[in-house]
C-alpha cells in the first residue's frame, strides 16, 4: 500500500512538472534534436532530469555519461527510486 502511494505521489509530480513551460521548452528543444548537458545542473537533481526524459520521451533512447563507477553506481540508484517499478538500466 505504502508502495502505492509513492508511486502514484511520484506520477503526480511527473505530470505536474511535465507541465511546467521551462520542460514544455526543453521538449521542444530536445525533438528538434538538440542535445541535453547537465553541465550546470545539481548531481542530486540529474537523476530526476532523466527520469523526466524518459516520462518525456519513453520510446527514445537516454545516454547519461557519468565520471566513474561510483558515480554511475548511485545515479543508477538513484533513477531507480525515481522510476520505481518501472526502472530500467539507463546505461
Amino acid at each position: 500500500m505504502a508502495q502505492e502511494l509513492a508511486i502514484a505521489a511520484t506520477s503526480e509530480l511527473f505530470a505536474r512538472v511535465l507541465e511546467t513551460p521551462a520542460v514544455q521548452a526543453l521538449a521542444r528543444r530536445l525533438e528538434k534534436g538538440g542535445v541535453l548537458s547537465c553541465e550546470s545542473i545539481t548531481p542530486a537533481a540529474q537523476p530526476f532530469l532523466a527520469a523526466a526524459l524518459r516520462h518525456l520521451f519513453p520510446n527514445r533512447t537516454i545516454v547519461v555519461v557519468t565520471e566513474g563507477l561510483k558515480t554511475q553506481e548511485s545515479f543508477q540508484q538513484d533513477i531507480s527510486t525515481w522510476m520505481g517499478a518501472k526502472a530500467q538500466p539507463l546505461f
